[in-house]
């Protein structure tokens, strides 16, 4: 039983001297690092020296994939918590090219299935008219089968009421100064 350990780059090693020309061998993979599914399956080779004794064998590959979880994001009224339907958020990797966009539901809520785990950032694209968009990057990592996300917003202020307040300030400044 002989045991490597991968470099940063993902490469394990293991003295050619330990193994006989001709001779099948199989290697399994016994730990991975945490964001990812362990690998159990058996994979074997078959070892190879040509003439002058040097190993002929191609690289042996092992794919992990990561594992993945379902994240909830759930959109609600800074004030009075009441859901917020028909925003946009973009879940994007800092990690990978993956990127998601999703359009919270009359609840608030839009579910994310199957995100790999890692850093990402998310960012609200859209809002509802009445609320100020937060279109800020916020990071954030995915690290659990299920996790939830809860985003607040503020409603804006209502420009009707900003009219009246200016009109009734203009008229007692006028008052005053009358």
């Amino acid at each position: 039983l002989l045991k490597s350990v991968t470099d940063e780059e993902g490469r394990g090693y293991i003295p050619v001297s330990m193994f006989e020309d001709g001779k099948t061998y199989t290697y399994t993979e016994v730990e991975a690092p945490d964001i990812y599914d362990l690998n159990t399956e058996p994979h074997e080779f078959v070892a190879k020296f040509d003439e002058e004794g040097n190993w002929d064998v191609d690289e042996i590959k092992v794919e992990n994939r990561r594992k993945e979880s379902t994240v909830t994001f759930e959109k609600i009224d800074f004030i009075d918590s009441t859901p917020i339907p028909n925003c946009k958020f973009e879940l994007k990797s800092l990690e990978t090219d993956f990127k998601v966009e999703g359009v919270t539901d009359e609840n608030g809520v839009y579910v994310f299935e199957n995100i790999p785990y890692g850093k990402y950032t998310y960012t609200e694209l859209e809002a509802p008219e009445e609320y100020i968009i937060d279109t800020t990057s916020h990071e954030v990592t995915i690290d659990a089968e299920e996790m939830k996300i809860q985003v607040t917003n503020e409603k804006a202020p209502d420009t009707s009421d900003i009219a009246v307040i200016a009109i009734a300030s203009v008229a007692v400044i006028c008052a005053v100064g009358i």
